[in-house]
């Protein structure tokens, strides 16, 4: 009888093992919000809207970069049916490369139901190219023969709803480490381009 008690305690004792291990493994990447961040920006680099969606509260249009080059260019110079056909394949290549990062996760921090996720971005210099060729497609596409030295370090915000963590709408910083630089240039352009049509 003693022994078949061990034996039945011996079996909870390995049960209750197994369910916690399995409960940790469900549960990590809801409890852990460097899981989302990485999800998430895994999705980005693999074009991946639906991913993106489910570890994103904000939307797709917010890192849409090749609309904010477009809406900054000349639109009777860039609108696709007024492009040649190799200037369309340009364009669609730059626009995937915008999205072809490395990246590091580094510390995170949880309060309540927000936490913060430091993520070091490693791209292309795009926005430093983009100012010193004025967006030549060619000279932009060439960057991909060379190292992503564009290295900055960026924090994502996010929020957990329903045990689930996600990533906030991405800040200026954000974008900026994502788009190699482009984005704060690019920015600046549009606010200097809009200052000038309203004084004319």
């Amino acid at each position: 009888m003693k022994n078949q008690n061990k034996n039945l305690i011996e079996a909870g004792a390995i049960l209750a093992i197994v369910l916690l291990v399995f409960a940790y493994g469900f549960l990590y990447p809801r409890m852990h919000p460097e899981k989302t961040v990485t999800k998430f920006l895994n999705a980005v680099t693999s074009f991946n809207s639906t991913r993106v969606a489910n570890n994103y509260a904000g939307t797709v249009e917010d890192f849409d970069f090749m609309t904010l080059i477009l809406e900054y260019e000349d639109p009777s110079e860039t609108a696709a049916d007024e492009l040649s056909e190799e200037e369309q394949e340009q364009n669609k290549d730059f626009s995937a490369m915008l999205y072809e990062f490395d990246y590091d996760i580094g510390s995170h921090t949880i309060n309540g139901k927000t936490a913060t996720v430091d993520v070091t971005i490693h791209a292309y210099p795009i926005g430093e190219t983009y100012l010193e060729t004025n967006g030549d497609r060619a000279a932009l596409l060439e960057l991909k023969q060379s190292e992503k030295s564009y290295s900055t370090e960026t924090t994502f915000s996010l929020i957990m709803e329903n045990g689930y963590w996600y990533v906030e709408s991405l800040t200026d910083e954000n974008k900026d480490a994502l788009s190699g630089g482009l984005y704060h240039i690019l920015s600046a352009m549009l606010d200097t381009q809009n200052d000038t049509s309203q004084e004319e």
